[in-house]
């Protein structure tokens, strides 16, 4: 099971994510930088407000996913980014 907004934490270095890890004993997700959260952040919402809108198809998620700098099988895309 996924949980998205609940659980999603910034923290300070991976350090932090470790020692989180360590205390809480969950499991980790994926660890991104500011920059690549911003990315994706920055139109994953687009249009949402729009009457009519309708979501992205999966492969366009994922396309969306590999152009803003995502990777791997949590966002299920190869495990490194290509190109």
């Amino acid at each position: 099971m996924i949980h998205t907004c609940s659980n999603q934490l910034l923290v300070c270095d991976d350090r932090c994510i470790d020692s989180w890890l360590d205390s809480t004993g969950n499991d980790e997700g994926y660890r991104m930088d500011l920059s690549t959260l911003w990315r994706f952040a920055a139109h994953w919402y687009d249009g949402r407000l729009e009457r009519g809108y309708q979501r992205r198809e999966p492969a366009d998620a994922m396309a969306y996913f590999s152009e803003v700098g995502l990777h791997g099988p949590f966002w299920g895309l190869p495990e490194e980014p290509s190109g």
